[in-house]
């Protein structure tokens, strides 16, 4: 469906956070519907708020007192101007509220009516626009419709008819928690129960003004919240959200957020939900982490990440971690799960072995990890003097400790771990390993302000992985170095403004060429004389390729013939091409391209693509068919600087064959990343006519970096459903 919301408010940036103190920190909240009505929302969200700091106003002319508080027949009647209202009326009643509240000079409206733009009707869409104008034009922060609420825990600002977190007494660590989704929001929310602390619970429905980028720069400054923890869907202006990631990046807020809707089911299920437009899931992603926030792939993962980076230092030295087990087992375990996610378990530094040596029993194992068996039950000083030592050691960032059983005995271990922790600015992770999940030391794992608690090995690993690439990813986020000369930008422009929709090969390696990229030297052939004839002069085989304009794909075409050295070879394969070019191009400007055979090497595809909502992007893949074969690929916004390329080749799997596989030398990593940082400036300064670009392959050989193959497709020529964000251009 396409009947998503217009951007809320037409802004291009989030609100500041003082647009939204009123609604997130109010001093005074009417509850417009209130209600005496069993099991109502008006009587929900009054039972709700009251243990709120500030003062409560109730509004419902059907009531002159509620209980033993005064009911207002409207809003225009209470003794103040609330900085929030709470509007529990039906849908049809909530123009008019909202009207009324904007006229008045309210701060904030929660509104939790549905079927507003959700439903894709067109009525429906027109109710939610209503509400944006009316947001538009006056100070009046809107949140919802469809919504969950909005809780502020600090203040017991509990603006909900759902049944709110029991413990709410945030402390350092707190998280800010974030949901589109206000059953999903609600449902994060319980993990209270356990001990997981909050700061706020914000959920925004279908976003018709106030949306998660905004609630994102608002807990951005909010002291009360030591990270950020949302579960997205989409929104309808991607700009305002990275705007929003990057404020909190700069303000040092950990953001965490697990993006739905990766599938095109759960893309149309996000529109019939929320109205929201999922948009590409790759490109939320990649644009996002450049951004500087934690991507995590299952719902699962959002809060104990976000736990653990509100407790965690801001800047690991690396990923980097010391194991400290009672099982050997669980050593077997911290280990794979290491390797898995890239987690180095560095040696033991001589003093740290020297205290383990002495400490650990000859029937456990010194090293990393280290397995100091169930002896500690005898003698719980031994663990805190191997924990104290490996805490002590500069190669530990983090020390990892498998919870293998929920007993009492236990349970005293935690607070040594977070006096170590504290005292060293380093994390203590406690991976719960028991199946007694609320058992003897999970509360207080979680009360812990230097203890982070994981309920797997894996998600341990896998965070202390996120912890370090954030900070890498921090670390790059100066402007890139332009790497093209000054005149590049017009040299293109007046190539493309000259060419037809879809660039030929030849006009493509020149654009590249204009950017500093190196191309293989094409000659345009007359006859098959002339072809063996060149084939001569360069004293090497070529390859002849048949170039039109309307078959961009031409090895699927047959149109290339490769290791062409014999005169007859090239005279048969010369006329094999003008015969196939006739046919597949009848009545088109044709040519036959001779090039000389580039030797052997390791094949890179550099994929282009300008993504509607988030703008150009960069793809890195394995050459030739692999990039599509193994979905060996890295996604990245344009422009990247020569480091961040340099980074995201460290993140294909296959970038082992960069080093030397067989035969072939390694490839010079710097002139690759150069090569891509190139290509990525070029997309970035044409992204209004460049819709599509392609360099495949990039032939890797030692120093030699070449591009053997280029398209290019202009925005005019951009079919429908070509080339979704991600795929990196026409393979």
């Amino acid at each position: 469906m396409n009947a998503h919301p217009p951007s809320p408010s037409g802004r291009a940036l989030p609100y500041g956070r003082a647009e939204l103190a009123r609604l997130i920190a109010p001093g005074s909240i009417a509850i417009v519907g209130a209600s005496a009505r069993p099991g109502s929302f008006g009587q929900r969200v009054e039972r709700n708020l009251a243990g709120f700091s500030g003062r409560l106003h109730l509004v419902n002319a059907r009531y002159d007192r509620l209980g033993d508080m005064p009911c207002h027949p409207s809003l225009s009647a209470l003794p103040e101007v609330p900085d929030c209202i709470v509007v529990c009326t039906g849908k049809e009643h909530v123009p008019a509220v909202i009207e009324e509240a904007a006229g008045l000079g309210v701060g904030g409206a929660v509104v939790f009516a549905s079927a507003f733009a959700e439903t894709g009707k067109p009525e429906d869409i027109a109710a939610q626009a209503r509400l944006s104008a009316i947001a538009a034009g006056s100070r009046l922060r809107i949140v919802g419709p469809n919504c969950l609420g909005v809780l502020n825990l600090g203040l017991r600002a509990n603006m909900t008819f759902q049944t709110p977190p029991t413990r709410q007494e945030p402390r350092r660590g707190a998280i800010g928690l974030i949901s589109q989704s206000g059953a999903l929001g609600m449902a994060l929310s319980q993990a209270a129960e356990r001990g997981v602390c909050y700061s706020h619970v914000l959920t925004s429905g279908n976003s018709c003004d106030v949306d998660v980028a905004d609630y994102i720069a608002y807990l951005a400054h909010d002291p009360a919240c030591a990270a950020i923890a949302c579960a997205l869907e989409g929104v309808a202006v991607p700009a305002r959200l990275i705007a929003a990631a990057e404020a909190a990046a700069e303000a040092g807020k950990p953001l965490v957020i697990y993006k739905m809707a990766a599938s095109d089911q759960g893309a149309a299920a996000a529109m019939s939900h929320s109205g929201t437009f999922a948009g590409s899931h790759a490109a939320y992603g990649a644009a996002l982490r450049r951004a500087g926030a934690v991507m995590v792939d299952a719902l699962d993962a959002l809060v104990e990440t976000a736990a653990f980076f509100g407790k965690a230092p801001a800047r690991p030295s690396g990923p980097r971690a010391m194991v400290l087990t009672t099982s050997g087992g669980a050593s077997i375990m911290a280990a794979d799960a290491a390797s898995a996610h890239g987690v180095e378990l560095p040696p033991l530094g001589p003093r740290t072995e020297e205290v383990l040596a002495a400490r650990v029993p000859d029937f456990g194992s010194v090293g990393n990890p280290c397995d100091v068996t169930a002896q500690i039950v005898n003698d719980p000083q031994m663990f805190a003097d191997c924990a104290g030592a490996m805490m002590a050691d500069p190669g530990c960032d983090a020390l990892v400790t498998p919870h293998v059983l929920a007993q009492e005995f236990a349970v005293p271990r935690i607070a040594v771990l977070n006096d170590l922790a504290r005292d060293h600015g380093k994390i203590a992770c406690n991976v719960w390993l028991s199946e007694w999940f609320g058992g003897p030391g999970a509360q207080e794992s979680e009360a812990a302000p230097h203890v982070a608690l994981f309920r797997s090995m894996d998600r341990c690993m896998q965070a202390l992985r996120l912890w370090h690439d954030r900070a890498e990813t921090l670390a790059m986020r100066a402007p890139c170095p332009r790497l093209s000369d000054p005149g590049a930008r017009a040299r293109v422009a007046e190539i493309l403004t000259a060419e037809g929709p879809v660039l030929t090969e030849r006009a493509s390696k020149r654009v590249l060429a204009a950017y500093g990229i190196a191309t293989a030297s094409d000659h345009v052939v007359a006859n098959a004389a002339e072809a063996a004839a060149i084939a001569r002069d360069l004293a090497a085989p070529v390859v002849l390729k048949g170039e039109a304009a309307s078959i961009p794909h031409k090895s699927e075409a047959g149109l290339v013939h490769l290791n062409l050295a014999r005169p007859e070879e090239i005279a048969a394969a010369h006329d094999d091409l003008i015969a196939k070019l006739a046919r597949l191009a009848p009545g088109e400007p044709t040519a036959v391209v001779l090039q000389p055979m580039i030797p052997e090497g390791v094949e890179i595809m550099i994929g282009g693509h300008v993504d509607p909502q988030f703008g150009p992007f960069v793809v890195l893949g394995l050459g030739g068919v692999l990039v599509e074969l193994m979905k060996d690929a890295v996604l990245e916004p344009a422009p990247l600087g020569p480091a961040q390329a340099k980074r995201a080749l460290d993140r294909l799997r296959g970038r082992a064959i960069l080093d030397g596989f067989r035969h072939l030398p390694p490839v010079d990593r710097d002139r690759l990343a150069e090569t891509v940082a190139r290509f990525s400036e070029l997309l970035a300064d044409h992204a209004g006519r460049i819709v599509e670009a392609d360099v495949n392959p990039l032939l890797c050989s030692g120093t030699a970096v070449i591009a053997v193959d280029g398209l290019i497709r202009k925005v005019e020529d951009r079919p429908t459903g070509a080339c979704p964000a991600g795929s990196g251009g026409v393979y």
